[in-house]
């Protein structure tokens, strides 16, 4: 999110490669997120990818979409929401869960 409150989306593309590894591409938005936050560029980010993950109150792992938000007033937070492929690639998603996430993007911006 810009600083004006627009909405803009950011993708990644790792130089040399069809097939880049996922760390790699969100290794570069956050650095993206990061240069410009420290440029004063934006108040909020966002970043989603697959994960394995146990939610709570289970034992087993499940994929999940996660999404790594951050904003510049301080607040972080992983959000996942679980899902399982059936027949004939239906969707089923399970019940939405957050846990305080790390700071990356707005770790040297003046608050």
């Amino acid at each position: 999110m810009q600083t004006d409150g627009t909405i803009s989306m950011a993708g990644a593309k790792v130089d040399g490669t069809d097939h880049p590894k996922a760390v790699d591409l969100i290794q570069l938005l956050e650095a993206g997120f990061q240069k410009n936050a420290e440029q004063g560029k934006i108040k909020a980010s966002g970043v989603c990818f697959d994960v394995r993950v146990i939610p709570p109150g289970k034992q087993d792992k499940t994929d999940a979409i996660q999404a790594n938000l951050e904003h510049i007033e301080g607040q972080a937070v992983s959000i996942f929401l679980p899902y399982k492929k059936g027949l004939f690639k239906k969707v089923t998603y399970g019940k939405l869960f957050a846990t305080p996430a790390q700071h990356k993007i707005f770790t040297n911006v003046q608050r």
